[in-house]
């Protein structure tokens, strides 16, 4: 991801939209991969790209709650809604994955980056709308 990094040039919604859009290809490259190796490869490689893309998304959100004073209460409730949100993850796809819907939790995996990609145009539109 450094190279990626160096590529955007430090700036975090460029690399926040690559990261989102590497994450999505890749889920939705296991639709079609060959072997259970090539998908463990793509699934490593699609969930450190979804990290990547949450942890810049934390980077450019908590900081800009500094002059509320609330930063650390706010990372608390989000994080904390996390957890709920993993564990109601679980259930789902557990049920999915036991009917053999891989290919379903694929493209919900790959909506997610999808989602996040789009999000950050929005975002960024309505930045520059305000300033």
């Amino acid at each position: 991801t450094l190279g990626i990094y160096r590529a955007v040039m430090g700036r975090d919604m460029p690399m926040m939209r690559v990261a989102f859009a590497v994450a999505a290809i890749l889920f939705l490259a296991l639709i079609i991969a060959p072997n259970k190796w090539v998908s463990i490869v793509f699934t490593i490689l699609a969930l450190m790209a979804m990290s990547c893309a949450s942890a810049l998304l934390w980077s450019i959100y908590l900081p800009s709650l500094g002059r509320t004073g609330r930063v650390s209460s706010v990372n608390g409730v989000i994080d904390c809604i996390g957890y709920i949100a993993a564990a109601g993850a679980n259930l789902v796809f557990a049920n999915m994955m036991g009917n053999d819907n891989w290919n379903v939790v694929y493209v919900l995996w790959a909506s997610v980056g999808i989602i996040g990609l789009i999000a950050t145009f929005i975002f960024n539109q309505n930045k520059k709308k305000k300033a």
